[in-house]
């Protein structure tokens, strides 16, 4: 009867060890998953902030009729622009081009006040289509809004575009601010960037 007895006490702690085993299991693979789902959101998180544009690949070459008009074929219309994933806290949009190239980085446009709701920037919009409450500011050849590129003969020039996300709801800058008033502005506010490039070079005679 003993020995009976003893089996069935052997088969029942076995019974719950496998089960107890098989709860453990179980709750590491759900820490597993729960921690990739964490690890995942995280990268999404890290790498959703970009800017696009429907007219050219980053670091890909600006066409002509967004060149400015001193540029033969130039149409001096404003690049097309799109940006995804704005970072939590953001509360305005500016966007900056700026000539690389150049020594002191030519500016040619810059825009702040533009509301999160509004995430992209229509073909020709510069001073024309531009969202609610934006503000653009002369570029570097002293003319309102967009100014297109116009490098000089030679190699290539690559142009920067970038999008800033801010803390702040509104930028009081003065009318004739430049890039270096910008970025002084925004030291201390800004919550992300994300830049683009293209080249662009004049074609030849």
């Amino acid at each position: 009867m003993h020995g009976a007895g003893e089996a069935a006490d052997t088969a029942k702690g076995g019974s719950q060890m496998k089960r107890r085993k098989g709860f453990v299991v179980a709750a590491l693979v759900a820490v597993t998953v729960v921690a990739a789902i964490g690890l995942a959101a995280t990268a999404a998180s890290a790498q959703a902030f970009a800017v696009t544009s429907t007219a050219f690949k980053s670091s890909g070459a600006i066409p002509l009729k967004y060149a400015d008009t001193q540029v033969p074929g130039g149409q001096n219309v404003s690049l097309p622009l799109e940006w995804t994933g704005l970072p939590k806290g953001t509360r305005s949009v500016a966007l900056t081009m700026v000539d690389k190239t150049t020594p002191d980085r030519f500016l040619h446009w810059l825009v702040i006040n533009i509301d999160p709701a509004d995430t992209k920037l229509e073909e020709g919009a510069s001073l024309k289509k531009m969202p609610s409450f934006t503000t653009e500011f002369k570029n570097g050849s002293g003319k309102d809004g967009y100014g297109g590129p116009a490098p000089p003969a030679g190699p290539a020039h690559e142009y920067e575009i970038t999008v800033w996300a801010l803390s702040i709801q509104s930028m009081g800058m003065t009318d004739n601010a430049g890039l270096k008033e910008f970025e002084s502005f925004v030291q201390g506010k800004v919550v992300g960037k994300v830049v683009m490039t293209g080249t662009f070079a004049r074609p030849a005679r």
